[in-house]
């Protein structure tokens, strides 16, 4: 699988990168061209220009998230309200109650509870607090894994109020013995979302042109509707806390959707 303009560090934690090991399928960069059998754009910016993929798309056709050129929290609160009809967004001068601020940007993990007026500041979105309380003091999120569809499972985690708009332990945590609390297993998607709920995120990954990656999902206690929160198009995972049997439950789900969704990304040579 050729990966472009960036490459994807096989040895970094990358769940693409051990879904193609388990396929045995070698990730190349755009030095090593040698037939590929699909095509994905990969890159760590939250937002580029169309222009950026432009190369790839027009030798090789189809390109994986090739449409996905902006994952920040405000296109995705657009896309949101296109998709779903409804948001999160607040005006932070005259919401009645708690809300919170985050970086537009991806991976910032920087999401804080506010109260009162406030000016907003450039670079941040302001949204209302999305009540996910599981169970005495742990916040719950969902994530959902897209591979050219919802797949089959999905994983349902679980963190105290002091981490919950934190990241999720990955091996780096291990590595430096601070790894934060958080609990996450793997549980079939049809338990967590109805069949329209389901059809609502495909749509809204399709909107967002996401092909291949994962999407932060909550649902609020007070109004039973779930809220996109977060676009993934670069993964790392699956989570540490998981167990070994759930590690493997989420990366047999990723190839058996992966090997289905290969033949319709196949280069065409641009046609």
């Amino acid at each position: 699988m050729l990966f472009g303009p960036r490459f994807m560090a096989p040895w970094k934690n990358y769940s693409i990168g051990k879904v193609l090991v388990r396929l045995g399928i070698r990730p190349v960069f755009e030095r090593e061209r040698r037939d590929p059998c699909a095509v994905m754009a990969w890159h760590y910016e939250t937002k580029v220009t169309p222009d950026l993929f432009e190369p790839l798309v027009r030798e090789y056709g189809r390109v994986i998230n090739a449409r996905c050129i902006d994952v920040g929290k405000d296109n995705v609160e657009r896309v949101h309200r296109n998709v779903f009809g409804y948001g999160m967004a607040v005006d932070p001068h005259t919401h009645d109650g708690p809300y919170v601020r985050k970086s537009i940007g991806q991976a910032a993990k920087d999401g804080v509870i506010l109260r009162g007026s406030t000016d907003p500041e450039p670079g941040f979105v302001y949204q209302r607090l999305i009540q996910c309380e599981a169970h005495r003091g742990l916040f719950e999120d969902i994530r959902i894994l897209i591979a050219g569809r919802c797949l089959s499972a999905c994983m349902v985690r679980l963190r105290p109020a002091e981490s919950r708009f934190g990241h999720m332990p990955d091996i780096s945590d291990l590595r430096s013995g601070r790894s934060p609390f958080a609990l996450a297993n793997v549980i079939p998607v049809g338990l967590i979302l109805s069949e329209p709920e389901i059809r609502d995120v495909e749509r809204f990954a399709c909107a967002v042109g996401l092909d291949y990656g994962e999407l932060d999902v909550l649902r609020d206690r007070n109004d039973g509707r779930i809220y996109v929160v977060d676009v993934n198009n670069v993964v790392n995972g699956p989570t540490v806390v998981l167990s070994a049997h759930d590690i493997g439950r989420v990366l047999d789900a990723y190839c058996e959707a992966t090997e289905e969704l290969l033949p319709r990304f196949s280069p065409d040579g641009g046609s």
